[in-house]
Order: structure tokens, then C-alpha cells, then sequence
């Protein structure tokens, strides 16, 4: 198979050499362009975590001063009746 990239510049490589470098190309850029929302899934997940460690040492502390903490729950929003799809 030959590959012309610019006028003049040709390359002769076999089929599955051009098939598996494209597939090569294609994973590295996936990879770079999903990089950065890992890295803020990934700071998210570790504030949260932060977070639920924090609380959990407050409610040990109300615990052992004897109070017992009093939880509210927030009602589950009402969910829409119909198909999701919007038709």
C-alpha cells in the first residue's frame, strides 16, 4: 500500500503496519483528550472522600459527648410520569 502525504512524499508500508498505526494514533488521542476529566473525577472523588471522613469524626465526637444526632432527610424529588424521550 503506499501512503502519500504530501506531494513528493510517499512511503510504501503493508496494510495491517497502516491499519495498526491508525488504531495507535486513535487510543493515544482518546486518551489525551479524556485525561483531563479523570483528573477532576479523580480530585472530586478525593474531596468527597475528605469530606465523608470529616463527617463521620464530628458524629464519633457527638457520640462519645452523648448526644445523639438527630438526621433529617430531604423527601425524594417527584419523579416525571411519561417517557423520558420527550415525544
Amino acid at each position: 500500500m503506499t501512503v502519500k502525504w504530501l506531494p513528493g512524499l510517499e512511503i510504501q508500508v503493508q496494510l495491517v503496519v497502516a491499519l495498526l498505526l491508525a488504531l495507535l494514533l486513535g487510543a493515544v488521542f482518546a486518551w489525551i483528550s479524556l485525561l483531563p476529566s479523570w483528573l477532576k473525577a479523580k480530585r472530586a472523588a478525593s474531596v468527597a472522600t475528605k469530606n465523608a471522613e470529616r463527617l463521620e469524626r464530628e458524629l464519633n465526637q457527638l457520640k462519645a459527648q452523648g448526644h445523639t444526632p438527630v438526621v433529617v432527610e430531604e423527601p425524594m424529588p417527584a419523579l416525571p410520569i411519561g417517557p423520558s424521550h420527550g415525544i
